[in-house]
């Protein structure tokens, strides 16, 4: 087998390669599976998660970006395929470039989960109770509270004053 990382074997027209190999259907599985997932989590995402919209944006962000990486890597993949041979676009170069594109797009997304998301819910956490602080009434009757219904409205029911004629 030939180095699979010299140049030579990455820009070999598609006319005079193999299609077919533990690579390219590694490739092939890994592309497919990706994009199935991320089409599934971009449709059923916001039936299952109305409650906890944090995860839900968390979601769909990660969505934007994975569905059309996977599909550009697997769009590649069928020109090489299809042995189009234009602009070089059936190089295996392409098929490499969209592996390290989907390799760090990955990397990211647990860097994200495992730093920046437990940071986003612990201030949403905090933003929740100072809510819930501020529209907590206050306490019962206190000196300078009023409850609903005590302020005087209108007339006087008490002791009417007497007129001096």
């Amino acid at each position: 087998m030939t180095n699979p990382f010299s140049w030579d074997y990455l820009t070999t027209p598609v006319s005079e390669t193999a299609i077919w190999g533990p690579f390219s259907i590694a490739y092939v599985l890994f592309f497919a599976v990706g994009l199935f997932l991320a089409m599934f989590f971009n449709y059923d995402a916001p039936k299952r998660l109305e409650s906890n919209q944090l995860l839900l944006r968390t979601i769909q962000r990660g969505v934007m970006i994975a569905i059309p990486v996977f599909s550009l890597g697997l769009l590649f993949f069928i020109f090489r395929f299809l042995q189009i041979s234009a602009w070089g676009l059936g190089m295996r170069v392409w098929l490499y470039f969209f592996a390290l594109i989907a390799i760090l797009m990955l990397a990211y997304f647990w860097y994200y989960i495992r730093k920046v998301y437990p940071k986003l819910v612990a201030a949403e956490e905090a933003e929740k109770q100072r809510q819930a602080y501020i529209k907590r009434p206050a306490h019962g009757g206190g000196a300078g509270t009023r409850q609903p219904g005590s302020g005087r409205r209108g007339k006087s029911k008490g002791k009417k004053k007497k007129k001096n004629a």
